[in-house]
């Protein structure tokens, strides 16, 4: 939903994954939907399909979102589980959650 109201605004979005589970021969790597889910990921494959971004995987974050914005031209990226990457530069940070509770019930 993000990305696609961020398109709609005329921003080239990008979608960042560390792409668990991948077994790419090379990072950072562009997601295509017809890319084999074994070497990038169900995941990242999943979102290339559906949002119609730039789907990059990359275990290390900060070169993926330097691919993401110096060869793709993304304006904004969308980080998949990337608040823990403290080397990626953040104008802001979001999190999105369900109803269920997190740590002790506290959060």
């Amino acid at each position: 939903a993000l990305a696609d109201y961020y398109q709609s605004h005329g921003i080239k979005v990008g979608i960042l994954s560390r792409g668990y589970g991948a077994k790419s021969a090379v990072y950072p790597r562009r997601v295509n939907g017809d890319d084999n889910a074994a070497e990038v990921g169900d995941e990242p494959r999943l979102l290339a399909i559906r949002s119609q971004c730039d789907v990059v995987i990359d275990p290390n974050r900060a070169r993926g979102a330097a691919y993401l914005t110096e060869e793709l031209q993304c304006e904004l990226i969308i980080c998949d589980d990337g608040l823990q990457h403290y080397a990626l530069h953040r104008d802001i940070e979001l999190v999105v959650m369900d109803d269920r509770k997190v740590g002790s019930g506290y959060l």
